[in-house]
Protein backbone atom coordinates (compact mmCIF):
# COMPACT_ATOMS: atom_id res chain seq x y z
CA UNK A 1 0.00 0.00 0.00
CA UNK A 2 1.04 3.34 -0.98
CA UNK A 3 0.33 5.47 1.68
CA UNK A 4 0.35 9.14 2.08
CA UNK A 5 2.90 10.59 5.38
CA UNK A 6 -0.33 11.51 7.60
CA UNK A 7 -1.60 8.04 6.68
CA UNK A 8 1.27 6.88 7.03
CA UNK A 9 1.84 8.39 10.98
CA UNK A 10 -1.25 7.16 12.21
CA UNK A 11 -0.67 3.43 11.30
CA UNK A 12 3.20 3.37 12.37
CA UNK A 13 1.39 3.50 15.78
CA UNK A 14 -0.04 0.05 14.59
CA UNK A 15 1.87 -3.31 15.84
CA UNK A 16 4.11 -3.63 13.70
CA UNK A 17 4.98 -7.28 13.74
CA UNK A 18 7.76 -8.23 11.48
CA UNK A 19 6.93 -5.94 8.67
CA UNK A 20 9.70 -3.46 6.89
CA UNK A 21 9.04 -0.25 6.30
CA UNK A 22 10.20 1.40 2.98
CA UNK A 23 10.24 4.96 1.79
CA UNK A 24 10.41 6.09 -1.35
CA UNK A 25 10.43 9.32 -3.64
CA UNK A 26 7.95 9.10 -6.66
CA UNK A 27 10.65 9.66 -9.17
CA UNK A 28 12.18 6.56 -8.30
CA UNK A 29 8.77 4.54 -7.97
CA UNK A 30 9.93 2.16 -10.76
CA UNK A 31 13.21 1.34 -8.66
CA UNK A 32 11.66 0.57 -5.57
CA UNK A 33 9.66 -1.80 -7.34
CA UNK A 34 11.96 -3.49 -8.83
CA UNK A 35 13.55 -3.53 -4.81
CA UNK A 36 10.36 -4.99 -3.84
CA UNK A 37 10.81 -7.87 -5.94
CA UNK A 38 13.70 -9.09 -4.22
CA UNK A 39 12.08 -8.17 -0.35
CA UNK A 40 12.65 -11.58 1.07
CA UNK A 41 16.38 -10.82 1.29
CA UNK A 42 15.19 -8.10 3.94
CA UNK A 43 12.41 -10.25 5.89
CA UNK A 44 15.17 -11.68 8.62
CA UNK A 45 15.85 -8.25 10.09
CA UNK A 46 12.52 -8.60 11.86
CA UNK A 47 12.37 -5.00 12.72
CA UNK A 48 11.24 -1.58 11.18
CA UNK A 49 13.62 -0.61 8.45
CA UNK A 50 12.98 2.89 6.20
CA UNK A 51 15.23 3.25 2.91
CA UNK A 52 14.83 5.69 0.32
CA UNK A 53 15.87 6.68 -3.49
CA UNK A 54 17.07 10.71 -3.89
CA UNK A 55 18.50 11.37 -6.94
CA UNK A 56 18.49 8.23 -8.04
CA UNK A 57 21.00 7.22 -4.95
CA UNK A 58 20.04 4.70 -2.19
CA UNK A 59 20.24 6.17 1.10
CA UNK A 60 19.95 4.39 4.86
CA UNK A 61 17.64 5.66 7.22
CA UNK A 62 20.93 8.19 8.75
CA UNK A 63 22.48 9.74 5.65
CA UNK A 64 19.14 10.42 3.81
CA UNK A 65 19.36 14.10 2.35
CA UNK A 66 17.87 16.54 5.02
CA UNK A 67 16.99 20.33 4.90
CA UNK A 68 18.46 22.59 7.76
CA UNK A 69 14.57 22.02 9.18
CA UNK A 70 14.98 18.45 9.29
CA UNK A 71 12.74 17.74 6.13
CA UNK A 72 14.03 15.39 3.39
CA UNK A 73 15.45 17.43 0.18
CA UNK A 74 13.75 16.75 -2.96
CA UNK A 75 10.08 15.90 -3.44
CA UNK A 76 8.04 14.90 -1.01
CA UNK A 77 8.62 10.72 -0.25
CA UNK A 78 5.47 8.28 -0.33
CA UNK A 79 5.59 5.68 2.73
CA UNK A 80 5.48 2.34 2.29
CA UNK A 81 4.82 -0.94 4.13
CA UNK A 82 6.67 -3.60 2.53
CA UNK A 83 5.42 -7.24 2.31
CA UNK A 84 6.41 -9.81 4.22
CA UNK A 85 7.76 -12.01 1.28
CA UNK A 86 7.09 -15.94 1.59
CA UNK A 87 10.31 -17.43 1.84
CA UNK A 88 11.14 -19.59 -1.45
CA UNK A 89 12.55 -22.63 -1.24
CA UNK A 90 13.49 -25.82 -3.31
CA UNK A 91 16.80 -24.60 -5.79
CA UNK A 92 19.37 -24.32 -3.40
CA UNK A 93 17.82 -26.64 -0.93
CA UNK A 94 16.71 -30.11 0.10
CA UNK A 95 13.59 -30.13 -1.16
CA UNK A 96 12.06 -32.83 1.12
CA UNK A 97 14.20 -31.21 4.15
CA UNK A 98 11.64 -27.91 3.52
CA UNK A 99 8.38 -30.92 3.10
CA UNK A 100 9.70 -31.81 6.44
CA UNK A 101 9.94 -28.92 8.54
CA UNK A 102 6.77 -27.60 7.48
CA UNK A 103 3.98 -27.85 9.60
CA UNK A 104 2.04 -28.33 6.82
CA UNK A 105 2.22 -28.60 2.97
CA UNK A 106 -0.40 -27.15 1.01
CA UNK A 107 -1.04 -28.02 -2.69
CA UNK A 108 -3.42 -25.23 -4.22
CA UNK A 109 -3.81 -26.92 -7.70
CA UNK A 110 -7.29 -27.93 -9.21
CA UNK A 111 -8.72 -31.90 -7.64
CA UNK A 112 -8.40 -32.55 -10.67
CA UNK A 113 -4.40 -31.92 -10.76
CA UNK A 114 -4.03 -33.20 -6.98
CA UNK A 115 -5.79 -36.72 -7.99
CA UNK A 116 -3.02 -37.35 -10.24
CA UNK A 117 -0.37 -36.91 -8.07
CA UNK A 118 0.53 -34.57 -5.46
CA UNK A 119 3.38 -34.55 -1.99
CA UNK A 120 2.00 -37.25 0.22
CA UNK A 121 0.57 -35.95 3.34
CA UNK A 122 -0.29 -32.61 1.66
CA UNK A 123 -3.66 -31.14 1.97
CA UNK A 124 -5.62 -30.00 -1.40
CA UNK A 125 -6.95 -26.54 -1.03
CA UNK A 126 -7.16 -24.82 -4.12
CA UNK A 127 -7.21 -21.62 -5.49
CA UNK A 128 -9.63 -22.43 -8.72
CA UNK A 129 -11.57 -25.66 -8.90
CA UNK A 130 -11.81 -27.77 -11.96
CA UNK A 131 -14.34 -25.67 -13.96
CA UNK A 132 -12.70 -23.00 -12.67
CA UNK A 133 -9.43 -23.85 -14.04
CA UNK A 134 -10.78 -24.64 -17.15
CA UNK A 135 -12.86 -21.63 -17.31
CA UNK A 136 -9.77 -19.20 -16.50
CA UNK A 137 -7.65 -21.49 -19.68
CA UNK A 138 -10.59 -20.50 -22.10
CA UNK A 139 -10.55 -17.05 -21.36
CA UNK A 140 -6.81 -16.91 -21.17
CA UNK A 141 -6.57 -18.29 -24.61
CA UNK A 142 -8.92 -15.41 -26.21
CA UNK A 143 -8.02 -12.80 -23.97
CA UNK A 144 -5.14 -12.25 -21.40
CA UNK A 145 -6.48 -9.37 -19.69
CA UNK A 146 -10.06 -10.92 -19.09
CA UNK A 147 -8.73 -14.16 -17.74
CA UNK A 148 -6.33 -12.66 -15.14
CA UNK A 149 -8.98 -10.56 -14.03
CA UNK A 150 -11.48 -13.06 -14.12
CA UNK A 151 -8.82 -15.66 -12.40
CA UNK A 152 -7.98 -12.73 -9.40
CA UNK A 153 -11.55 -12.82 -8.46
CA UNK A 154 -11.80 -16.57 -8.04
CA UNK A 155 -8.62 -16.92 -6.21
CA UNK A 156 -9.38 -13.59 -3.94
CA UNK A 157 -12.76 -15.00 -3.41
CA UNK A 158 -11.32 -19.31 -2.66
CA UNK A 159 -8.74 -17.86 -0.68
CA UNK A 160 -10.88 -16.13 1.63
CA UNK A 161 -13.09 -19.50 1.97
CA UNK A 162 -9.91 -21.35 3.10
CA UNK A 163 -9.01 -18.37 5.45
CA UNK A 164 -12.81 -18.62 7.22
CA UNK A 165 -12.37 -22.67 7.41
CA UNK A 166 -9.10 -24.57 7.17
CA UNK A 167 -6.75 -21.69 8.91
CA UNK A 168 -9.36 -20.50 11.61
CA UNK A 169 -7.71 -23.22 14.17
CA UNK A 170 -3.66 -22.40 12.73
CA UNK A 171 -1.85 -20.48 15.45
CA UNK A 172 0.96 -17.53 15.33
CA UNK A 173 3.45 -19.83 14.97
CA UNK A 174 2.26 -21.87 11.74
CA UNK A 175 4.72 -22.53 9.13
CA UNK A 176 3.51 -23.70 5.74
CA UNK A 177 4.52 -24.73 2.69
CA UNK A 178 2.79 -23.86 -0.55
CA UNK A 179 3.10 -25.11 -4.24
CA UNK A 180 1.30 -25.13 -7.59
CA UNK A 181 1.70 -26.52 -10.80
CA UNK A 182 5.34 -24.29 -11.48
CA UNK A 183 5.06 -21.72 -8.81
CA UNK A 184 3.73 -19.02 -10.52
CA UNK A 185 0.45 -17.27 -9.86
CA UNK A 186 -1.65 -19.80 -7.87
CA UNK A 187 0.79 -20.44 -5.24
CA UNK A 188 2.28 -16.71 -4.75
CA UNK A 189 -1.36 -15.59 -4.07
CA UNK A 190 -2.61 -18.23 -1.46
CA UNK A 191 1.49 -17.56 -0.10
CA UNK A 192 1.23 -13.96 0.16
CA UNK A 193 -2.46 -13.37 2.08
CA UNK A 194 -0.78 -16.17 4.85
CA UNK A 195 2.21 -13.91 4.86
CA UNK A 196 0.03 -11.00 5.47
CA UNK A 197 -1.54 -12.90 7.88
CA UNK A 198 1.38 -12.98 9.71
CA UNK A 199 2.27 -16.55 8.95
CA UNK A 200 6.00 -17.73 7.93
CA UNK A 201 5.11 -18.99 4.65
CA UNK A 202 7.54 -21.32 2.11
CA UNK A 203 6.90 -21.10 -1.22
CA UNK A 204 8.05 -23.94 -3.79
CA UNK A 205 10.31 -22.92 -6.04
CA UNK A 206 8.89 -24.36 -9.18
CA UNK A 207 6.02 -25.69 -7.87
CA UNK A 208 5.25 -29.26 -8.52
CA UNK A 209 7.33 -29.71 -11.74
CA UNK A 210 10.19 -29.34 -9.61
CA UNK A 211 9.12 -31.54 -6.67
CA UNK A 212 7.93 -34.10 -9.62
CA UNK A 213 11.85 -33.36 -10.68
CA UNK A 214 13.16 -34.65 -7.53
CA UNK A 215 11.04 -37.34 -7.51
CA UNK A 216 12.72 -38.58 -10.60
CA UNK A 217 15.86 -38.18 -9.73
CA UNK A 218 15.71 -39.96 -6.24
CA UNK A 219 14.45 -42.95 -7.92
CA UNK A 220 17.79 -42.85 -10.10
CA UNK A 221 19.86 -42.95 -7.17
CA UNK A 222 18.02 -44.36 -3.83
CA UNK A 223 17.63 -47.56 -4.65
CA UNK A 224 21.47 -48.15 -4.90
CA UNK A 225 21.78 -46.97 -1.82
CA UNK A 226 19.94 -49.95 -0.11
CA UNK A 227 20.92 -53.73 0.87
CA UNK A 228 17.83 -55.85 -0.47
CA UNK A 229 16.80 -58.91 0.60
CA UNK A 230 13.82 -60.57 -1.29
CA UNK A 231 10.95 -62.77 -0.07
CA UNK A 232 9.67 -65.35 -2.79
CA UNK A 233 7.13 -67.99 -2.76
CA UNK A 234 4.23 -69.09 -5.01
CA UNK A 235 1.19 -67.42 -4.43
CA UNK A 236 -1.11 -67.85 -0.97
CA UNK A 237 2.43 -68.56 0.60
CA UNK A 238 1.51 -65.48 3.07
CA UNK A 239 4.85 -63.44 1.86
CA UNK A 240 2.61 -59.80 2.45
CA UNK A 241 1.72 -61.01 6.12
CA UNK A 242 5.22 -62.49 7.12
CA UNK A 243 6.87 -59.10 6.40
CA UNK A 244 4.43 -57.33 8.16
CA UNK A 245 4.79 -59.59 10.95
CA UNK A 246 8.65 -59.23 10.69
CA UNK A 247 8.63 -55.47 10.62
CA UNK A 248 5.96 -55.33 14.02
CA UNK A 249 7.98 -57.15 15.99
CA UNK A 250 11.08 -54.92 14.78
CA UNK A 251 13.13 -57.68 13.15
CA UNK A 252 13.72 -56.12 9.72
CA UNK A 253 12.71 -53.01 7.92
CA UNK A 254 10.13 -53.65 5.02
CA UNK A 255 9.20 -52.03 1.66
CA UNK A 256 5.56 -52.64 0.80
CA UNK A 257 5.63 -52.58 -2.89
CA UNK A 258 2.02 -53.78 -3.03
CA UNK A 259 0.51 -51.48 -0.33
CA UNK A 260 2.04 -48.88 -1.79
CA UNK A 261 0.53 -49.96 -5.22
CA UNK A 262 -2.59 -51.05 -3.79
CA UNK A 263 -2.57 -54.23 -5.43
CA UNK A 264 -1.76 -57.69 -5.03
CA UNK A 265 0.70 -58.34 -7.68
CA UNK A 266 -1.45 -60.79 -9.73
CA UNK A 267 -4.20 -61.01 -11.89
CA UNK A 268 -6.69 -61.27 -9.49
CA UNK A 269 -4.53 -58.98 -6.93
CA UNK A 270 -6.68 -56.12 -7.51
CA UNK A 271 -8.10 -54.29 -4.14
CA UNK A 272 -11.26 -53.62 -4.68
CA UNK A 273 -12.42 -53.63 -0.86
CA UNK A 274 -11.56 -50.06 -0.19
CA UNK A 275 -14.72 -47.59 1.16
CA UNK A 276 -16.69 -46.98 -1.61
CA UNK A 277 -15.83 -48.94 -4.41
CA UNK A 278 -17.85 -50.89 -6.23
CA UNK A 279 -15.24 -52.23 -9.36
CA UNK A 280 -12.37 -54.10 -8.64
CA UNK A 281 -10.72 -51.48 -11.56
CA UNK A 282 -9.65 -48.25 -11.05
CA UNK A 283 -7.85 -48.59 -7.24
CA UNK A 284 -4.75 -48.44 -8.04
CA UNK A 285 -3.00 -44.90 -8.07
CA UNK A 286 -1.58 -42.97 -11.01
CA UNK A 287 2.24 -44.06 -11.67
CA UNK A 288 3.52 -40.62 -10.73
CA UNK A 289 1.84 -41.00 -7.17
CA UNK A 290 2.67 -44.72 -7.14
CA UNK A 291 6.94 -43.16 -7.42
CA UNK A 292 5.67 -40.31 -4.87
CA UNK A 293 4.87 -42.82 -2.30
CA UNK A 294 7.48 -45.02 -3.27
CA UNK A 295 10.39 -42.20 -2.94
CA UNK A 296 8.40 -41.46 0.69
CA UNK A 297 8.97 -44.62 1.83
CA UNK A 298 12.37 -45.09 0.33
CA UNK A 299 13.70 -42.07 2.12
CA UNK A 300 11.78 -43.38 5.86
CA UNK A 301 14.34 -46.50 5.48
CA UNK A 302 17.54 -46.53 7.04
CA UNK A 303 20.33 -47.58 4.44
CA UNK A 304 22.75 -48.89 7.09
CA UNK A 305 20.15 -51.95 7.88
CA UNK A 306 18.71 -54.84 5.17
CA UNK A 307 15.36 -54.36 3.59
CA UNK A 308 12.96 -56.86 3.20
CA UNK A 309 10.41 -56.99 0.42
CA UNK A 310 8.83 -58.92 -2.00
CA UNK A 311 10.02 -60.78 -5.15
CA UNK A 312 7.49 -59.59 -7.36
CA UNK A 313 7.71 -59.11 -11.58
CA UNK A 314 8.95 -55.40 -12.74
CA UNK A 315 4.99 -54.70 -12.85
CA UNK A 316 2.53 -54.52 -10.08
CA UNK A 317 -0.99 -54.29 -11.50
CA UNK A 318 -0.92 -51.56 -14.13
CA UNK A 319 2.12 -50.14 -12.47
CA UNK A 320 5.81 -50.48 -13.42
CA UNK A 321 8.73 -50.75 -10.90
CA UNK A 322 11.44 -47.59 -11.56
CA UNK A 323 14.14 -49.57 -13.53
CA UNK A 324 16.72 -48.90 -10.99
CA UNK A 325 14.90 -50.43 -8.44
CA UNK A 326 13.62 -53.11 -10.70
CA UNK A 327 17.40 -53.67 -11.17
CA UNK A 328 18.85 -53.96 -7.53
CA UNK A 329 15.74 -56.54 -6.81
CA UNK A 330 17.17 -59.13 -9.67
CA UNK A 331 21.14 -59.06 -7.99
CA UNK A 332 19.21 -59.19 -4.62
CA UNK A 333 18.94 -62.68 -2.75
CA UNK A 334 16.58 -64.43 -2.49
CA UNK A 335 14.58 -66.53 0.81
CA UNK A 336 11.99 -68.86 -0.30
CA UNK A 337 8.77 -69.72 1.90
CA UNK A 338 6.45 -72.76 0.84
CA UNK A 339 3.41 -73.88 2.91
CA UNK A 340 0.60 -76.75 1.90
CA UNK A 341 -1.64 -76.43 -1.26
CA UNK A 342 -4.77 -76.70 1.21
CA UNK A 343 -3.33 -73.98 3.70
CA UNK A 344 -3.10 -71.77 0.62
CA UNK A 345 -6.21 -72.56 -0.87
CA UNK A 346 -7.94 -71.64 2.25
CA UNK A 347 -5.97 -68.58 2.79
CA UNK A 348 -6.59 -67.24 -0.60
CA UNK A 349 -10.30 -67.40 -0.21
CA UNK A 350 -10.25 -65.78 2.90
CA UNK A 351 -8.25 -62.91 1.53
CA UNK A 352 -9.90 -62.65 -1.43
CA UNK A 353 -13.53 -62.28 -0.53
CA UNK A 354 -14.33 -59.66 -3.37
CA UNK A 355 -14.52 -62.23 -5.97
CA UNK A 356 -16.38 -64.53 -4.50
CA UNK A 357 -19.34 -61.89 -3.68
CA UNK A 358 -18.58 -61.06 -7.20
CA UNK A 359 -18.12 -64.13 -9.68
CA UNK A 360 -19.47 -62.66 -12.69
CA UNK A 361 -16.16 -60.03 -12.27
CA UNK A 362 -14.47 -63.28 -11.26
CA UNK A 363 -15.28 -65.02 -14.70
CA UNK A 364 -14.14 -61.84 -16.78
CA UNK A 365 -10.95 -61.48 -15.62
CA UNK A 366 -10.47 -65.54 -16.32
CA UNK A 367 -11.35 -65.25 -19.82
CA UNK A 368 -8.83 -62.95 -20.38
CA UNK A 369 -6.00 -65.46 -19.97
CA UNK A 370 -7.10 -67.31 -23.37
CA UNK A 371 -3.47 -66.39 -24.88
CA UNK A 372 -2.27 -68.79 -21.91
CA UNK A 373 -4.86 -71.38 -21.57
CA UNK A 374 -7.24 -73.14 -23.82
CA UNK A 375 -11.05 -71.79 -24.30
CA UNK A 376 -11.63 -75.64 -22.52
CA UNK A 377 -9.74 -74.83 -19.55
CA UNK A 378 -11.28 -71.39 -19.27
CA UNK A 379 -14.78 -72.52 -19.22
CA UNK A 380 -13.85 -75.58 -16.86
CA UNK A 381 -12.72 -72.67 -14.17
CA UNK A 382 -15.89 -70.70 -14.86
CA UNK A 383 -18.14 -73.60 -14.61
CA UNK A 384 -16.42 -74.03 -11.32
CA UNK A 385 -17.13 -70.37 -9.93
CA UNK A 386 -20.86 -70.96 -11.31
CA UNK A 387 -21.21 -73.45 -9.37
CA UNK A 388 -19.27 -71.75 -6.18
CA UNK A 389 -16.98 -74.55 -6.09
CA UNK A 390 -14.28 -72.37 -4.74
CA UNK A 391 -11.85 -74.84 -3.20
CA UNK A 392 -12.00 -76.55 -6.66
CA UNK A 393 -11.92 -73.24 -7.96
CA UNK A 394 -8.42 -72.13 -6.27
CA UNK A 395 -7.03 -75.40 -6.71
CA UNK A 396 -7.03 -75.78 -10.37
CA UNK A 397 -5.83 -71.78 -10.45
CA UNK A 398 -3.18 -72.32 -8.54
CA UNK A 399 -2.07 -75.64 -10.15
CA UNK A 400 -2.26 -74.96 -13.65
CA UNK A 401 -2.32 -71.38 -13.90
CA UNK A 402 -0.22 -69.57 -11.31
CA UNK A 403 2.25 -71.40 -9.80
CA UNK A 404 3.71 -73.09 -13.00
CA UNK A 405 4.33 -69.08 -13.76
CA UNK A 406 6.31 -68.62 -10.65
CA UNK A 407 7.99 -71.92 -11.28
CA UNK A 408 9.07 -70.53 -14.69
CA UNK A 409 9.81 -66.86 -13.34
CA UNK A 410 12.23 -68.09 -10.29
CA UNK A 411 14.11 -70.46 -12.57
CA UNK A 412 15.36 -67.49 -14.35
CA UNK A 413 16.60 -66.41 -10.41
CA UNK A 414 18.46 -69.50 -9.47
CA UNK A 415 21.65 -67.89 -8.82
CA UNK A 416 20.04 -65.43 -5.92
CA UNK A 417 18.83 -68.45 -3.83
CA UNK A 418 19.82 -68.55 -0.80
CA UNK A 419 17.42 -70.38 1.39
CA UNK A 420 14.06 -72.34 1.34
CA UNK A 421 11.95 -71.85 4.65
CA UNK A 422 9.18 -74.63 4.93
CA UNK A 423 6.08 -73.73 7.38
CA UNK A 424 2.89 -75.24 8.17
CA UNK A 425 0.86 -72.33 8.75
CA UNK A 426 1.26 -68.26 9.24
CA UNK A 427 0.74 -68.24 12.65
CA UNK A 428 2.85 -67.07 15.91
CA UNK A 429 5.06 -70.10 16.32
CA UNK A 430 5.50 -70.70 12.41
CA UNK A 431 6.33 -66.58 12.41
CA UNK A 432 8.67 -66.85 15.09
CA UNK A 433 10.41 -70.00 13.50
CA UNK A 434 10.46 -68.30 10.16
CA UNK A 435 12.41 -65.00 11.98
CA UNK A 436 15.10 -67.58 13.17
CA UNK A 437 15.37 -69.10 9.62
CA UNK A 438 16.58 -65.81 8.38
CA UNK A 439 18.44 -64.37 11.03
Amino acid sequence: LFLSKTTFDGIQNCRRGSSEVFMVTRRNLVMFMAFMRHATALSHFRCRKTIGWCNGALHGPRNFPRSSSGETKGRPPLYCMAINAPNEVGRDSDLFAAFAAADEIIDVRAPCEYAQDHVPGSVNLPVLDNDERSEIGTKYAANHFDAKRRGAALVARNIAGHLETHFTDKPGGYRPLVYCWRGGGRSNSMALVLAQVGWRVDLLEGGYKAYRAAVRSSLQTLPGTFRFKMLAGLTGTGKTELLKELELRGACQVLDLEGLANHRGSLLGAVPETKGVTSSMDTQPSQKMFESYLVKALSALDPSKPVWLEAESSKIGQLQLPQALWAAMLVSPRYQVSLPLPVRVRRIIKEYPYWIANPHELKALLRRLTSTHSKKTIDKWCDLVDSRAWDEVVTHLLEEHYDPAYVNSMSRHEKQHEKTISLADINPEEVTRFVEEIS
